[in-house]
């Protein structure tokens, strides 16, 4: 009786036991598919924070890279723009240092003129006449004004007319053989050429010459030394009946004066000394220099093209 109670007594206890033990395991399984639960939803959680986050990079790389070509586009046009004001900038200097240079050239200019009122040509004439000549021919003499620096004359045809010899004696006393590059006979303008380098005379511009203006005549009356004589213009434009242009002016012209340059106070030629009436003092006539220019320019053109050509 007492084991039949026994026995009963250890099939509860095992039982008691492996009801235990089975709400054991229930609750230990509950515990890990909760926790499996919880590590999966944290799993996806994580995966789609990674994603926005991804995402969210994308877009700030996206953004950096659209400041940075918006940054370089700002940078280039304010490159740009520098360099447009430092070029505008460098043209205004240029634009002052030329005018600087203009006025400063105005200034010496104004100043040789005083120079030139007060001391009666002087300064002029030291600078003219290296480039005067004295025309020698085996018909008679003239005078002459060196107007390139490769040597061309220019004086009168009259002073060359019939002439088979022609020489040029320089300031320096120099004499050189003068070749004939041409002639304009209604004009009487006759270019020659030397040989060697030499100081040239400008022609000036005779539109702006006015009555009165102080002038000088250079060359080699009657076969004498190189002279110099201060006059006025008495007149501008006078065109006589071979439709030539002259200037007139008091100033003497004798035999041996022709050809040669009438200048002003800037060293310019104003005209070529031409002829003088007869029986009147003071009333001379040299043509007109832009005439001049004009004529000598297109003979040394035609006798350079010659010369390239042969």
């Amino acid at each position: 009786m007492g084991e039949k109670k026994d026995n009963k007594t250890l099939a509860i206890i095992l039982m008691v036991g492996l009801a235990v033990a089975g709400f054991s395991y229930f609750l230990s399984f509950s515990a890990r598919k909760d926790m499996n639960s919880k590590l999966n939803a944290a799993e996806n959680n994580l995966a789609s924070l990674i994603g926005i986050l991804g995402k969210e990079v994308q877009d700030i790389k996206r953004n950096l890279s659209l400041e940075d070509k918006l940054l370089e586009s700002q940078v280039e046009n304010l490159k740009e723009g520098t360099d447009k004001r430092i070029g505008t900038l460098a043209g205004v200097v240029d634009d002052l240092q030329s005018q600087s240079n203009q006025k400063l050239e105005d200034l010496k200019k104004e100043l040789a003129t005083i120079q030139v009122d007060s001391s009666d040509f002087s300064k002029i004439v030291e600078q003219v006449l290296p480039s005067v000549v004295s025309i020698q021919t085996d018909v008679g003499l003239g005078s002459g004004a060196i107007i390139s620096k490769d040597g061309y004359v220019v004086t009168n045809y009259h002073v060359i007319k019939g002439a088979s010899i022609a020489r040029a004696v320089t300031y320096g006393k120099e004499t050189l053989n003068a070749r004939l590059a041409g002639v304009d006979i209604n004009a009487d303008v006759a270019v020659l050429q030397i040989s060697g380098t030499h100081p040239e005379l400008w022609f000036a511009d005779t539109r702006s010459l006015k009555v009165g203006e102080k002038v000088i005549a250079l060359g080699n009356p009657g076969g004498l030394d190189f002279t110099v004589t201060e006059g006025i213009i008495s007149a501008t434009k006078r065109v006589l009946n071979n439709g030539i242009s002259y200037v007139q002016t008091d100033v003497p012209i004798n035999p041996g004066n022709s050809g040669g340059p009438l200048v002003n106070r800037d060293g310019r030629i104003v005209g070529i000394n031409n002829f003088k009436i007869s029986g009147f003092e003071g009333v001379g006539f040299a043509i007109d220099g832009s005439v001049v220019e004009e004529v000598v320019d297109a003979i040394i053109k035609a006798d350079q093209e010659k010369n390239n050509s042969s």
